[in-house]
């Protein structure tokens, strides 16, 4: 009877994971540490991410004890340089155990075996600061090695790293909205032109101020563009149909507006139209002031510069988090970002397998930045190269007609469309059914209210949107984007204002289609407008988040409140 150790049932799992996932190596057996002889199982990596060490034993009440305090003193250890991909210390470690039974299994049987096995016992043991943490914190999950690989692919995220990034980003904005502040006080002509781009107010007036002030909030954002554009300009730059596209490095330090623009030229004539149009145009907008332009763009190409020698893949989650810490209207609509880690959490639960023989389709109607339309497209790529696929063979078809958004604002759609084109940053896209929907007072005298514009019945009501596209933006059908019953997924964080949640008088009370800059009168009409929609859960009194809830719509919907 065969006696098999750890190390041969742990080569096994290493095979198979390998093609679980296009992009990770995984190395058994490894010396990874700088000082010290100790050797990890298995480590997994991929370009962007944390590694992961494995260490593995079968399953006895003894082993699981010292299999953990193992994975602990590999913490914090410093890695050779062939292994720094984000950091230069191993801060996560999966532990496993196997069970019994393989210990006398023959060898031809045990590759089959780990593929059906649905209770393999697993742990991630990583650093959250100084601290050493355990998940689950109690006890093991069980599962199969599909499952040890979404725990893989979910550990390695850099989560500190994020949020230093994010931090850093963040003050190069706001450094860049201060100079554009100047900008505008002695060129109101770039106000204009930016609120032209942005279909945001420019100028606004503070409560008891009796003149208009440059509203900081879109500056913001008009800065954030800029930085996207240029990160996304670092994944093109000498790529077929790209190669006049200079990189970052290039364009520094002495960045002149004019090479800027015709990179960002060559990049909008091939595709990539959300990313470059807007920023192209808010560049050009600068260029009304000749002192400050150059300051403006080397501030923001850095900051991108600094961005992509992180080294973190999840790079366009970033705008994402700095989008919602720089919205200061948060007040009035209660729009709230989703972090990535609850993301992931959430796209798990609401697809724990893709659909028999079909790629599935997501929306979500409330879509923001983007966080969770993302998530659900990350685990639905995962899910696919679980299964042998390749995530590039899906790519187009999935953005082009199966992932559909709808925001109110242009500056989230924008960051939604960069979010789910960035993971294979150099494929291009025609059409996507990423929208912003309509939303306040129209040119023709109407009011809209946004997505929910979605409630009303298609044979009385059209309303018409923008298609976010690759090449080309287009004026479409909102209902006719969206039928019913044609989504496998519906998964939203929506607006959860309700009228009188609030004490009176409060500071930052909310009520439905408030806002900073809207006249009582718009928000009072829009309330009215939405009360004579079909509604199915909705009775006006338990907010917002409500109406998004229509059965018919759906098959799964996760609303968050």
């Amino acid at each position: 009877m065969p006696n098999q150790r750890e190390t041969t049932i742990t080569n096994e799992l290493v095979n198979i994971l390998r093609n679980m996932r296009h992009g990770w190596e995984l190395e058994t057996a490894v010396h990874a540490f700088i000082k010290g002889n100790s050797e990890l199982d298995a480590l997994v990596i991929e370009r962007g991410r944390e590694p992961v060490g494995i260490e593995a034993k079968f399953a006895t009440t003894t082993n699981a004890k010292n299999l953990i305090e193992q994975a602990e003193t590999r913490l914090v250890l410093e890695l050779e340089t062939e292994y720094h991909v984000v950091g230069k210390t191993l801060n996560n470690v999966m532990a496993i155990l196997y069970p019994d039974r393989f210990k006398t299994m023959a060898g031809a049987d045990i590759n089959p075996q780990l593929r059906k096995a649905d209770d393999l016992q697993y742990k991630l043991v990583n650093t959250v600061g100084d601290t050493v943490a355990h998940f689950p914190t109690n006890g093991w999950a069980t599962g199969t090695v599909g499952d040890i690989a979404n725990a893989l692919h979910i550990g390695a995220m850099p989560n500190s790293q994020l949020e230093e990034a994010a931090e850093e980003m963040e003050k190069s904005i706001n450094k860049a909205a201060y100079l554009l502040e100047d900008a505008i006080v002695e060129h109101p002509a770039i106000g204009t032109k930016i609120e032209a781009i942005l279909h945001q107010e420019v100028f606004s007036k503070e409560k008891n101020d009796t003149e208009e002030k440059p509203n900081t909030q879109t500056l913001r954002m008009a800065a954030l563009i800029i930085t996207d554009a240029f990160v996304f300009q670092s994944s093109l730059a000498g790529k077929t149909e790209m190669e006049s596209v200079r990189s970052l490095r290039q364009l520094l330090p002495t960045i002149d507006y004019a090479d800027v623009i015709e990179d960002w030229n060559a990049i909008l004539k091939v595709n990539y139209r959300p990313i470059f149009e807007d920023a192209r145009d808010l560049v050009e907008a600068l260029a009304t002031d000749d002192r400050l332009v150059k300051h403006i763009l080397k501030l923001l190409c850095e900051a991108a510069k600094d961005l992509v020698d992180t080294g973190i893949a999840q790079i366009h989650e970033l705008a994402g988090i700095v989008f919602q810490k720089l919205i200061t209207d948060r007040k009035y609509v209660k729009a709230n970002y989703t972090l990535p880690e609850s993301a992931v959490l959430l796209s798990t639960l609401v697809m724990p397998e893709l659909p028999r023989g079909k790629l599935p389709k997501i929306a979500d109607f409330a879509c923001g930045t983007g966080a969770l339309l993302n998530g659900v497209y990350q685990r639905v790529l995962a899910l696919y190269e679980q299964s042998g696929g390749n995530g590039r063979d899906i790519h187009q078809r999935m953005l082009e007609k199966n992932i559909g958004g709808v925001d109110i604002m242009p500056n989230a759609t924008h960051l939604t469309a960069a979010a789910l084109a960035s993971r294979y940053a150099n494929m291009k896209l025609g059409g996507t059914r990423i929208l912003t929907a309509p939303y306040g007072k129209l040119d023709n005298g109407d009011y809209a209210v946004g997505s929910l514009e979605l409630l009303d019945d298609l044979k009385l009501f059209d309303r018409e949107a923008k298609q976010v596209g690759g090449k080309e933006n287009r004026i479409v059908d909102l209902q006719k984007e969206f039928p019913y019953k044609t989504f496998d997924v519906v998964i939203q964080n929506p607006p959860f204002t309700k009228p009188g949640a609030d004490p009176a008088g409060i500071d930052g009370a909310k009520s439905p289609f408030q806002g900073s800059d809207r006249p009582q009168e718009y928000t009072k009409t829009m309330q009215t407008i939405l009360k004579k929609k079909i509604t199915h859960v909705a009775d006006g009194q338990a907010g917002l988040s409500s109406y998004f809830e229509v059965p018919t719509f759906i098959q799964t919907t996760i609303s968050q409140s």
